[in-house]
């Protein structure tokens, strides 16, 4: 198992589940304490900014970077501005990889789920099941990433049954990209690039573990 993580997140008007996502965190830091956590924060009107620099002030594992870029906060819709500032605040994140890193995750803040699956996607990149590894991201009823989760030839994973187009009920899938809590090998993440759509690109794709779920509250 590896014990230097980099957890990347990013945050805007997050304060309604800040302490939701501490929380979840708590057990990676518990068993492997030289970890850290970069969240990237911007453009918040709620109390955000303060929550984190409070938060911080006794966790020494967290680290938070400000970024301002005055862009209006869309909501869950296919438009290419608030594609293009995603991109860019994500891949802002990926500048803050440190060299001691050994595995990167990136993870998004509002997403619920346990330290039971991350450790699970840190045991198969560990053991080379694959580089980057996901769990599947779900919603109340369906599944919810329809956007990040493409097989390899950029289909998109449905809503419903069967999520997984084609699928032939093998537990570990390759796809093109995925999303959600992306657990990578240091030096493969560091090649990463989100781009078309806010999804994160790396060298030779991303496993999917199916038997894994996370959620979207």
């Amino acid at each position: 198992m590896p014990t230097r993580i980099t957890c990347l997140s990013i945050m805007r008007d997050s304060g309604s589940y800040l302490d939701r996502y501490l929380l979840q965190l708590s057990p990676l830091i518990r068993e492997l304490p030289d970890s850290r956590v970069v969240v990237v924060e911007g453009d918040s009107l709620d109390d955000t900014p303060a929550a984190l620099l409070k938060a911080q002030a006794d966790r020494p594992w967290l680290h938070v970077v400000t970024d301002n870029t005055g862009r209006p906060k869309w909501g869950s819709v296919n438009h290419p501005d608030r594609w293009a500032h995603l991109e860019s605040v994500w891949n802002k994140a990926m500048g803050c990889i440190d060299d001691r890193a050994e595995v990167v995750v990136c993870l998004e803040s509002d997403l619920v789920w346990s330290w039971a699956v991350l450790r699970a996607c840190l045991a198969h990149v560990s053991l080379g099941v694959a580089p980057v590894v996901c769990p599947m991201l779900y919603g109340q009823d369906h599944f919810y990433d329809t956007n990040g989760f493409r097989l390899p030839n950029g289909k998109p994973f449905n809503q419903f049954e069967p999520v997984i187009p084609d699928w032939d009920g093998r537990r570990f899938i390759m796809l093109q990209t995925g999303g959600g809590m992306l657990v990578g090998q240091a030096g493969v993440m560091r090649q990463g690039v989100w781009k078309n759509q806010c999804r994160l690109f790396v060298p030779g794709g991303v496993m999917v573990d199916t038997e894994l779920r996370i959620y979207h509250p």
